[in-house]
């Protein structure tokens, strides 16, 4: 979101100039972030870049690892979750007397330890070597809020000093997501659900969704979250600029009829009258001016599959019959959108003219999953307000 989350967290947890190394940090980060992650590192000053090892090899050991020293471990929270069952697997095999990498269990000796293929989670090994886990850094951490999910059990069971849960993803979270998200930090304040619900239930014994005490819940989550509110940063403002680019007659026109739909489905209308704006049609819209970006930033991306195709030529034909009822020639308003005088809210469409059916916009045309829904809006509304009530200084 460029508020400098990676950047901060990178200097939260490197090591000082002069102090010996104690062991790697553990990055655990999508694999569509790693890219973003490596830029960062690339922003240091060479003589001051920490060292930076992506690890995707299973069978790396915990010894390899060590002898490299490299300040930082990134891997991907699949990484994560793999050497978490196989370790799991080893220890359950260990308490069964089975024979681990050709020796008994019971009489294995540290040397042959160092050699272990999981070294995420053998934190003996590791110890072993007078090493340890200074800082464990787990990036979109949201995704591993599920208190049963095996990320999450993975994530709590990274055995470092310290953890960063860095997120700064907007999305729909239910309260009770805070016990997953905390669950992975050391010093949890709970072991169990149960336990998180006796502190912060309403009413413990109640049947249905939990009603939570957010006041006491915000204390809690206050004593371990670093907040930057976005007027402290300084940022500055977003600078648009405008480029020429050179494109063909042809990519010019579909960019325009994608555009054209964008429109048309930004708003969606019924029974001859105009209606706000829905969400299903917003949605539907900004699939459209996604691919219309797409294919003004590189034809790399505009490769139809052949359905695709023929939908394209289908839509490019009602977007040509449209403009000759109009009277615009098609390129001249591809290149000059603005001679269309749309408005936003409503489109370009005439007064009597429907501006997209259900059918066209996929919409699930049943009235009981149409009322349900916007009672559950309303409820969430409502519900909403409650909680910035609790929040709220008396």
């Amino acid at each position: 979101m460029g508020y400098g989350k990676t950047l901060t967290t990178i200097m939260t947890t490197m090591r000082p100039k002069g102090m010996p190394y104690q062991g790697p940090v553990w990055i655990v980060v999508p694999k569509t972030l790693v890219p973003h992650w490596e830029e960062q590192f690339s922003c240091f000053e060479q003589v001051d870049r920490p060292s930076v090892f992506v690890l995707t090899d299973k069978d790396m050991s915990a010894r390899e690892l060590a002898e490299a020293k490299d300040d930082f471990i990134i891997i991907t929270p699949q990484y994560l979750s793999a050497r978490y069952l196989e370790w799991q697997d080893a220890t359950q095999q260990a308490r069964s007397g089975l024979y681990i990498l050709g020796r008994p269990v019971a009489r294995r000796q540290t040397s042959s330890r160092l050699w272990q293929t999981n070294c995420v989670f053998d934190i003996e090994c590791w110890t072993s070597l007078g090493l340890h886990f200074p800082f464990a850094i787990f990036d979109e951490v949201h995704g591993a809020k599920n208190p049963d999910a095996i990320i999450n059990r993975a994530s709590a069971a990274l055995d470092a000093r310290a953890k960063l849960l860095v997120s700064g993803t907007p999305m729909k979270n239910r309260v009770f997501d805070a016990f997953g998200i905390l669950k992975i930090l050391p010093g949890c304040p709970f072991a169990t659900e149960n336990a998180f619900l006796r502190v912060l239930s309403v009413n413990p014994k109640a049947r249905g969704p939990p009603e939570l005490r957010l006041r006491r819940l915000a204390q809690i989550l206050d004593a371990c979250t670093i907040v930057r509110p976005h007027e402290a940063l300084n940022l500055p403002d977003l600078v648009e600029h405008t480029v020429e680019a050179e494109l063909l007659d042809e990519t010019v026109l579909d960019i325009a009829m994608i555009a054209h739909q964008f429109h048309r489905l930004a708003v969606i209308s019924g029974g001859g009258r105009r209606r706000r704006p829905q969400n299903t049609g917003h949605g539907a819209a900004l699939s459209y001016a996604t691919r219309a970006r797409l294919m003004a930033t590189s034809p790399v991306f505009n490769r139809p599959s052949p359905s695709q195709e023929k939908d394209m030529r289908s839509t490019r034909e009602r977007f040509g019959e449209w403009c000759t009822e109009k009277g615009h020639d098609k390129l001249t308003i591809a290149r000059n959108p603005d001679l269309l005088h749309w408005n936003p809210e409503v489109g370009d469409v005439d007064e009597e003219d429907e501006v997209i059916g259900p059918d066209d916009a996929n919409l699930n045309d049943n009235l009981r999953r149409a009322r349900n829904r916007q009672l559950w809006l309303s409820h969430l509304d409502t519900e909403w307000e409650k909680e910035l009530d609790w929040f709220v200084e008396p």
